[in-house]
């Protein structure tokens, strides 16, 4: 199970996956928080999705993330260049 980083939150050097939650080191590539699954509270939700929840928190506990291979990056004259 995969998902383009591009499309995850970007804050305060931290990359998060829209997908599951993982946190990533923007500069380095780092794992800083493997996924993680955010069920509403209970109650708010009918039995058979709470069910579907804890069974997808299952997987998730499966899941385990590899950190992501940084390029070296450079400003040139006002443009952002990724060396790749």
């Amino acid at each position: 199970m995969s998902a383009p980083i591009s499309i995850g939150a970007f804050k305060s050097g931290v990359i998060k996956c829209a997908l599951h939650a993982a946190v990533f080191d923007a500069e380095t590539g780092a794992v800083r928080g493997q996924p993680q699954m955010h069920a509403p509270p209970a109650g708010q939700l009918p039995p058979e999705m709470m069910q579907m929840m804890a069974q997808m928190g299952q997987i998730m506990a499966q899941i385990r993330c590899e950190p992501l291979r940084p390029f070296p990056v450079a400003v040139e004259n006002g443009q952002i260049m990724v060396h790749v």
